[in-house]
C-alpha cells in the first residue's frame, strides 16, 4: 500500500518524508489552508524531490489549476475543489500530466472516468468504508483514501477497506504545517503492519480464536506443555523427529497433554516451519511456536503455517529495536496467543505493561552459563488476575513440578517441558506421570 503525505511546506519536513512516504503533496496558491504555499516556493521544492518519487501538486481552486500547471508543469495534479466531471474532463484535454481528482465516495466511480485515480476525501461528504469497499471494487483505477487518518486509526480503517494508497496531512503533524518525525515513523509502521495483516487475512484459510489461552485457563489442574524439540544447545541432538513425528504426538496426546509446542528455529534446536506444519496437520491441540521472534514477517509466517500461539523473548525483541506492545497487537489481529518470556522484574513489568497475559519464566539461564535455577519461579509470584504463568525449561519428573509449586506458591499454571520428554523411552508414560503430578499438586492446593 502507498503513502502520500500531503500539505508539505519546507525543505525539513520535504526530506523528512521522503524517508518515509511513496509520494509527497504540495497544496498551491490556496490561502484558506495553513499549509497552502506559493508557486515559487512549490517549484523550489519540487527540484528536491528525488526522480525515484512522485510530486503531486495540489489544487483546491479550479480557477488557478491551469495557472499553476503552465508555470510548474508536475507529473501529477490533485483537483481537490469543486469540480464538475466536465470540468475535469476539459482539464484533461489541455494538460500533459496524470490527473488525481478528490472526491466523495458517491461520485467517485464518475470521476474515475476522466482522471487517472480518484481520491475520496470526507471533506466532500461522510465516509462510510463499506461503500469504499465498493467503489474500490467497481474502479479499475488507483482509489486513494483520505480524511483525518492517523497512526492511532489507521489499523483499523485498514482492517475495513484496502486502498491503493492512503492520504495523510494533519494527521502527522505537530502543528498545521509542521510534520511530526515521530507521526510519520509511527504511521510507516503501522502500514506496514497493516499490509502484512492484510497478506495473512486473504492468504490463510483458517481462523484461529486464541485457543492456546482457553486451554490453559479451563479448570485448576496445573497443564503440561509438551514440546516438539530435535535438538538442544546443552544436550545437543535428541530425537530424530522426521521419523516417528506422528507416533511422538500421539504419545503426547495420549499422555494428556494441554497444548505443543514447536521449535522452529533451526541453528541451535534443529526446528523449521515445515516442521510446525506437519505438528500442525497432526494435532488438533493448540500449538505454540517457538524461536527468536522480532518482526511481523515471522509471525505472519507461523500464522500462516497454523500456530495458535508464538513466543516472544523480550530481551529478543529489543535487542532488535523492536516494540513488544506492537508485535503482541499484531499477533492479536492474527487471533494469534503471545507467550511473553522474561527473566527479571523489570522484563516482567514491561510484559505486563505492554498488554501480555501469558507469562513464561525460563528456568535457564540462556543469556548466561545455560545452568538451571528452578527459584525463577518466585518472579511469578502474586501475577494479576486473567495472566497465564507458565514455568519452562530444567523440569525433568514428578519431583520437579511439586518443587516449582513450592517455590511459585502454587502460582504456575503450566509447565514446558522438552529435553526430559524427547529423550524419554516412553513419551506417552512420562507424559502421563507429568500430568498425573500436575494434578495431584494443583488439588493439593486447593485441600489447603
Amino acid at each position: 500500500m502507498k503513502l502520500k503525505i500531503c500539505g508539505i511546506t519546507n525543505q525539513k519536513d520535504l526530506e523528512l518524508c521522503i524517508k518515509y512516504a511513496d509520494a509527497v503533496g504540495f497544496i498551491v496558491e490556496y490561502p484558506q489552508s495553513p499549509r497552502s504555499i506559493s508557486i515559487e516556493k512549490a517549484k523550489e521544492l519540487m527540484k528536491a524531490v528525488p526522480p525515484f518519487m512522485t510530486n503531486i501538486i495540489v489544487v483546491p481552486d479550479f480557477k488557478k489549476a491551469m495557472q499553476i500547471y503552465s508555470k510548474l508543469r508536475p507529473s501529477v495534479i490533485q483537483l481537490h475543489g469543486k469540480e464538475t466531471v466536465n470540468d475535469v474532463k476539459k482539464f484533461r484535454e489541455k494538460v500533459d500530466c496524470k490527473i488525481i481528482k478528490a472526491c466523495g465516495v458517491k461520485n467517485a466511480l464518475e470521476f474515475s472516468r476522466h482522471a487517472d485515480a480518484v481520491l475520496i476525501d470526507d471533506k466532500y461528504s461522510k465516509i462510510n468504508l463499506d461503500e469504499v469497499n465498493e467503489v474500490i471494487k467497481k474502479i479499475d483505477k488507483p482509489v486513494i483514501l483520505a480524511g483525518h487518518l492517523t497512526p492511532e486509526n489507521i489499523l483499523d480503517v485498514l482492517e475495513k477497506v484496502r486502498p491503493y494508497a492512503v492520504d495523510v496531512a494533519s494527521g502527522v503533524e505537530i502543528k498545521p504545517g509542521k510534520k511530526d518525525p515521530d507521526k510519520v515513523k509511527q504511521l510507516k509502521k503501522k502500514l506496514e503492519l497493516g499490509k502484512t495483516l492484510g497478506d495473512i487475512v486473504k492468504n490463510k484459510s483458517f481462523l484461529h480464536s486464541f485457543r492456546f489461552y482457553e486451554k490453559l485457563s479451563i479448570g485448576n489442574d496445573l497443564k503440561i506443555i509438551t514440546e516438539i524439540k530435535p535438538a538442544s544447545p546443552a544436550k545437543g541432538r535428541l530425537q530424530d523427529v522426521s521419523k516417528n513425528l506422528k507416533e511422538i504426538i500421539n504419545a503426547m496426546e495420549n499422555g494428556g497433554a494441554s497444548a505443543i509446542s514447536v521449535l522452529v528455529e533451526k541453528e541451535k534446536f534443529d526446528g523449521s516451519i515445515e516442521l510446525l506444519k506437519k505438528v500442525r496437520n497432526l494435532t488438533g491441540l493448540p500449538v505454540l511456536a517457538k524461536g527468536f521472534f522480532f518482526n511481523m514477517r515471522q509471525l505472519a509466517e507461523v500464522a500462516l503455517a497454523g500456530a495458535d500461539a508464538f513466543l516472544l523473548m523480550i530481551r529478543v525483541v529489543e535487542a532488535q529495536g523492536q516494540s513488544v506492545r506492537d508485535l503482541l497487537n499484531f499477533g492479536r489481529g492474527l487471533g494469534l496467543d503471545a507467550v511473553v518470556e522474561i527473566s527479571n522484574r523489570e522484563e516482567l513489568d514491561k510484559a505486563l505493561s505492554s498488554g501480555a497475559r501469558i507469562i513464561e519464566i525460563n528456568n535457564r539461564d540462556i543469556y548466561g552459563d545455560l545452568n538451571i535455577d528452578l527459584k525463577n519461579v518466585m518472579l511469578g509470584r502474586n501475577l494479576p488476575n486473567g495472566i497465564i504463568f507458565i514455568s519452562a525449561s530444567g523440569i525433568e519428573n514428578a519431583a520437579d513440578i511439586q518443587e516449582i509449586c513450592k517455590i511459585s506458591r502454587s502460582c504456575v499454571d503450566a509447565v514446558l517441558v522438552g529435553t526430559s520428554i524427547m529423550q524419554s523411552e516412553n513419551i506417552k508414560d512420562k507424559v502421563s506421570e507429568l500430568v498425573k503430578t500436575g494434578i495431584e499438586v494443583s488439588k493439593a492446593t486447593e485441600e489447603r
